[in-house]
């Protein structure tokens, strides 16, 4: 629910709001909503939604919930749907308002409420996501022949990127991006262990993976092959 004063503009018909909306976005914050009653009984219908755990710009590991309401109850005259990066349309069952998007990686969606013609009877704005579900590949971890006391640490993350690693089991992270520090890099002395699950990174949407093998120092062999 909004909490702030706003004015509100209706319209005759979806296509004036879609224009309106275009054109006032560039200079003010806009929001699709539906009409109130109080304000008229004649607007036609449309589409307000609440997006629940919803970040724009900032890659998650969970992904936000979108419930949409506008349309009257027990109507049979329409139905939510769902366009993904304005290509791809889903519809929503009847009885199902909330949309969950499910693709990883950087997509968008906005949400309609269509006729039984297939017409547009309300647009919502676009909501873009940055969804990341899987781990980093990694961390393998190998040794040096000309220096036993190091260990060099690899690994990729092909969606969210790298963010950080830990060397102690996830106690305390450092970041993989700082290009002041090498800290894909740790030492030892020869012969010590480092357990498996104890060297973890981190992605920028959250997600962790561990070392799935124990490394001693002073042997090349690289895990994880």
């Amino acid at each position: 629910m909004m909490n702030e004063d706003y004015l509100m503009i209706s319209f005759e018909n979806t296509h004036s709001a879609i224009q309106t909306e275009r054109l006032l976005g560039q200079h003010f914050k806009v929001v699709t909503m539906p009409t109130l009653r109080a304000v008229t009984q004649s607007c036609g219908i449309s589409l307000r939604l609440a997006a629940e755990d919803y970040e724009p710009g900032v890659w998650k590991n969970s992904p936000p919930m979108f419930t949409l309401s506008g349309i009257p109850e027990d109507s049979t005259e329409y139905v939510y749907g769902v366009f993904i990066c304005d290509e791809r349309l889903i519809l929503l069952s009847d009885g199902n308002n909330t949309y969950v998007p499910s693709e990883e990686g950087l997509s968008s969606v906005r949400f309609v409420i269509l006729d039984k013609m297939g017409d547009v009877q309300s647009l919502s704005d676009q909501y873009d996501t940055m969804l990341d579900f899987t781990p980093p590949d990694g961390p393998y971890l190998s040794g040096d022949s000309k220096n036993k006391k190091v260990c060099y640490v690899e690994a990729y993350d092909d969606l969210s990127g790298l963010d950080s690693i830990s060397y102690d089991g996830g106690k305390t992270w450092l970041s993989c991006n700082d290009p002041e520090t090498d800290n894909m890099t740790f030492y030892g002395e020869v012969g010590e262990t480092v357990d498996a699950g104890w060297i973890l990174t981190r992605d920028f949407a959250g997600n962790i993976s561990s070392n799935d093998e124990d490394f001693i120092f002073g042997k090349k062999k690289r895990t994880g092959t």
